[in-house]
């Protein structure tokens, strides 16, 4: 008695070319795409950035941690020719795509939006 029988409903059959074609593209696109947000968050990335009418540089920066506390995020500023200042925003912050920074120089004050459009 023949144990291997093809014609079964269940029985595996051979994957079609075209089958095997697109489970490939789909791969090798979904390796690449991890390998390209890999690389783009390894190490520090500014997401957003302003420069104040008097030259003051001010950037929000976000560093990946890689562990469940996910990215921190960290201002920083200088005034022209000066040294880069630092303060804390968030240390267990999620990704942020990118950001505006709105400079309000009436009020002396700067916005931080984050996740622009």
């Amino acid at each position: 008695m023949n144990v291997f029988v093809t014609d079964h409903p269940l029985a595996a059959r051979p994957m079609k070319r075209r089958t095997k074609i697109a489970v490939t593209i789909i791969a090798v696109v979904l390796a690449a795409a991890t390998a390209l947000f890999l690389w783009h968050i390894n190490g520090p990335r500014i997401v957003a950035r302003a420069l104040a009418p008097d030259g003051t540089e001010f950037c929000v920066v976000q560093t990946c941690n890689w562990n469940l506390e996910f990215f921190t995020t960290a201002c920083y500023y200088r005034r022209p020719s000066g040294r880069w200042g630092w303060f804390y925003y968030d240390h267990q912050d999620w990704y942020w795509g990118r950001g505006q920074v709105e400079i309000d120089e009436r009020a002396k004050r700067l916005s931080i939006i984050r996740d622009v459009a």
